[in-house]
């Protein structure tokens, strides 16, 4: 009687299996670094801005996001959406931010200045705006637009 030994054992496919979890493991933490960092901050943004519409839906107030530099802005919660920031004064505007939406870009990113949006008491934006997201190599879109939509191009 011959015995036909065409195959793989259930120990080496085990064996193989192991290696390749291993080695997986070990190459996750290069490939996230291959992540475009435009690409994750408009992601963050993005989040950021419909929580912040979501939020403006609940709290029944106005919110007013303001970029303050190139890798930051702020929201303040303010009664409607004709209120001029630069007229508050530094009191006013501390009373008025919302911390919790306070945004900083990571290090190597940076995002347009020229835009501002108010958001009313139903979530919708006052202007069509878009935010250029840049790193060293590429850049990321982010869109407002009037009715409240907020998608990435």
């Amino acid at each position: 009687m011959t015995v036909n030994n065409k195959g793989f054992s259930l120990i080496e496919l085990l064996a193989v299996m192991s290696l390749a979890g291993i080695m997986s493991v070990m190459i996750a933490p290069s490939l996230k670094e291959l992540i475009d960092d435009s690409q994750t901050t408009s992601s963050e943004i993005l989040t950021n801005l419909r929580a912040i519409r979501s939020y403006a839906r609940v709290d029944l107030n106005s919110i007013i996001v303001d970029p303050i530099s190139s890798t930051e802005y702020r929201a303040y919660s303010v009664d409607n959406c004709s209120v001029v920031l630069s007229s508050l004064s530094a009191a006013q505007l501390s009373a008025a931010e919302i911390i919790d939406f306070r945004y900083t870009a990571n290090a190597s990113s940076t995002f347009t200045t020229n835009w501002e949006v108010c958001f009313n008491q139903m979530g919708i934006s006052d202007s069509n705006d878009t935010i250029d997201v840049t790193d060293n190599d590429s850049t990321e879109h982010v869109e407002i637009l009037l009715g409240g939509t907020i998608r990435k191009t």
